[in-house]
């Protein structure tokens, strides 16, 4: 157990952290931030090579074809997340 002693220099400390660095006491607040890395380019991409193997096994262009535009909207939608392409900014 702490002692009363080392309770009030903890709270200095935080009060100190608080007062100095606020967005630190919020992350600790508010904890981890959690982000799925796939979420919506993974699912468009998963269902873009169902399409496009479906569509080869029943010869069926336009459906491969549909489920390659999904895979490149898909990655496109990553890269744009990612940051390696800046949509412009309209001033």
């Amino acid at each position: 157990m702490i002692s009363e002693r080392d309770r009030r220099a903890l709270a200095k400390i935080e009060e100190h952290l608080a007062a100095t660095d606020p967005e630190l006491v919020r992350m600790f607040r508010e904890g981890p931030r959690r982000r799925s890395r796939l979420g919506l380019p993974g699912a468009l991409i998963a269902l873009g090579v169902v399409l496009a193997v479906f569509g080869s096994i029943i010869s069926t262009l336009a459906v491969a074809l549909l489920g390659v535009a999904f895979i490149v909207v898909a990655l496109y939608i990553a890269a744009l997340r990612a940051g390696v392409w800046r949509r412009p900014r309209l001033a």
